[in-house]
């Protein structure tokens, strides 16, 4: 990771766009869209500024050559001028001054880059490429679009209200997480997402009330298939991502074992012939973790229900086999 990548608060605060173009109105819109409060100066206002400027509230154009003073105060700022000894002169200021500077395609002149998005508000993804290739990300961004749920954000907005009562019932970090977790997988994220949001929320507050939320283990058996992370599905990704431990043997490539959630306990395990006797004490470990409702995710190449090609258990633990080993016990 060449960049971190983080989302900025600009509600209020003055930002600074140099540049009457097309490419300055779309910056200067997304600025306003973030709240912040936006100053365009350019020499020459493109028609498409203009119109949209006429009608937008929180910016300031100002028809004028740009000025050193016109950083005084600012926290952020755009170049985006046609002509690049002028972009440069602004960066080269506003980095002496400390002021975060983004130069259109000029990556060699930018503190920060500004990523293609997905704007689910208030649930927002933004892909970037270092400045290496925006036409890259903006690809990938129609990608996402198409996976996500036109109405994401309904889902973060209800998680907001309900915040404080999940965690009133549920104090402790992970059997809160695991709550979250099925409540995002389960038929209340469907009622929020058809549009009933309300209805879920008394759904939720109801159970939490009679404390009727159980913290359900689940099992996932995830097909690597042939090993390609490139050629996963989308349900083996969101299982794979879902998992709070992550079973897995040196035959699992690297880079599938690595689009494991971050802070999940990924166990390997051994390669040489074991018997179920061997792997009893694994197993008893697990249904303890299972029985507080951790989610385990298991990787098998190929076909999880036709073979166990790789993983180091005896031939009729296959894929149902599998399943009754690690139900916790009554």
């Amino acid at each position: 990771m060449q960049q971190l990548p983080i989302f900025l608060r600009l509600q209020g605060r003055p930002c600074l766009v140099v540049g009457g173009g097309p490419v300055a109105a779309r910056k200067a819109e997304l600025l306003v869209a973030a709240g912040a409060l936006t100053r365009v100066v350019a020499e020459h206002i493109g028609a498409a500024l203009g119109a949209w400027a006429a009608t937008a509230d929180g910016v300031v154009l100002e028809q004028r050559r740009y000025e050193s003073r016109d950083l005084l105060g600012v926290v952020l700022v755009i170049a985006a001028t046609d002509r690049p000894e002028v972009n440069a002169a602004i960066s080269a200021e506003a980095r002496a001054r400390g002021i975060p500077i983004n130069v259109v395609d000029a990556p060699e002149l930018c503190d920060f880059f500004m990523p293609s998005i997905v704007d689910r508000d208030p649930v927002v993804v933004a892909v970037g490429t270092g400045g290496a290739s925006p036409v890259l990300a903006r690809l990938t961004r129609a990608r996402l679009e198409a996976v996500l749920h036109p109405q994401l954000g309904r889902l973060a907005d209800f998680a907001g209200r309900m915040r404080g009562p999940v965690a009133a019932a549920f104090p402790e970090l992970g059997p809160r997480r695991r709550v979250w977790e099925q409540v995002f997988d389960g038929e209340l994220a469907e009622q929020v997402l058809a549009g009933d949001s309300e209805g879920a929320e008394r759904r939720l507050r109801q159970q939490l009330a009679g404390d009727a939320v159980a913290l359900r283990p689940v099992v996932s058996l995830i097909a690597t298939g042939d090993g390609d992370p490139e050629r996963l599905s989308l349900g083996a990704l969101r299982r794979l991502g879902a998992a709070e431990v992550v079973l897995h043997d040196a035959a699992i490539p690297a880079a599938i074992v690595a689009l494991a959630r971050r802070d999940a306990e990924r166990r390997l395990l051994p390669t040489s012939a074991v018997t179920p006797g061997d792997l009893a004490p694994l197993w008893t470990e697990l249904a303890s973790h299972l029985s507080e409702g951790v989610r385990l995710g298991v990787l098998i190449c190929g076909d999880p229900f036709a073979s166990v090609q790789g993983l180091p258990l005896p031939a009729e633990a296959r894929a149902g086999a599998q399943w009754e080993l690690l139900r916790p016990a009554p």
